[in-house]
């Protein structure tokens, strides 16, 4: 959607749940994603695995090399949510979308590498079939690209991101080898490794991005990330659903291990 200025944003929803996961300001929806790590909508459309086939998220649970591998959510390391996804010698989270020239771009993600290493990698491609028209379905698929012919990466091995890391890759729109492009980009070990993975966002560089996370049983909201990839404070319900916890958090840690307790809550009967 665009405003009365013509600036374009978008609201990215959970569609099982309904909840909003993403809100992105100056960023069209088929040029921005967002993905949290901790829900799975398990689809697919004909040979292609999704995490959310709405939101265009792939599992990347694939290699090139043929060792084995797999792409599962894992509750041992968490880092923002209650989950986060762990990729094992797999591509792992994986998007694509169309892009406009002369923009940038950035892609990003949290990670934590346990073996090998982690890539961010950012394919520029073409669609196939020539260069007429545009591909106006939604989600766009891997079939639907050409191969790539320019990439952008950033790599990081266990002794740079032991633990929760933010990592970037600057996605220049002079690439772009037509006004509009494509984008296949994805976060994982597909070259071997272990590595978990948070956070997940592709967005014009002049585009504000924030994302929610929820307590799955309850639907409420756990945390806010903003544009800058900050933390709110950490929410924890108990088992009526009722607030009890507000942890501010080190978000270069899994979850709990250096949370601080800022504020609790209890409840008392009526008199009691």
């Amino acid at each position: 959607m665009s405003n009365a200025l013509n600036v374009r944003s978008a609201i990215v929803y959970q569609t099982s749940t309904g909840l909003p996961l993403a809100s992105i300001q100056n960023g069209a929806f088929k040029e921005s994603a967002a993905f949290t790590c901790d829900y799975d909508m398990d689809q697919s459309a004909g040979s292609e695995f999704f995490f959310d086939l709405e939101s265009g998220w792939e599992k990347g649970d694939d290699n090139a090399t043929g060792d084995p591998h797999s792409v599962a959510f894992a509750e041992d390391s968490p880092h923002f949510g209650k989950k986060c996804v762990k990729v094992t010698n797999a591509y792992g989270p994986t998007c694509n979308l169309k892009v406009s020239k002369p923009k940038d771009y950035i892609f990003s993600a949290w990670v934590k590498v346990t073996s090998g290493h982690v890539k961010l990698n950012v394919e520029y491609r073409e669609k196939v079939g020539g260069i007429s028209g545009e591909i106006e379905t939604w989600p766009i698929l891997r079939s639907q690209l050409q191969s790539p012919y320019h990439s952008e990466s950033e790599t990081r091995d266990a002794t740079e991101a032991a633990d929760w890391t933010y990592v970037e890759v600057s996605v220049p729109g002079e690439h772009i080898a037509r006004d509009v492009g494509y984008i296949r980009a994805w976060v994982g070990t597909a070259d071997g490794g272990v590595a978990y993975v948070d956070g997940v966002r592709f967005y014009p560089t002049t585009a504000l991005v924030t994302t929610s996370y929820y307590d799955q049983k309850w639907h409420k909201d756990i945390l806010s990330v903003d544009a800058n990839n900050q933390p709110s404070r950490r929410i924890t319900y108990d088992k009526f659903g009722r607030p009890v916890d507000w942890h501010k958090i080190a978000r270069n840690t899994s979850r709990g291990t250096a949370d601080n307790l800022v504020m609790h809550k209890d409840y008392h009967l009526m008199n009691e």
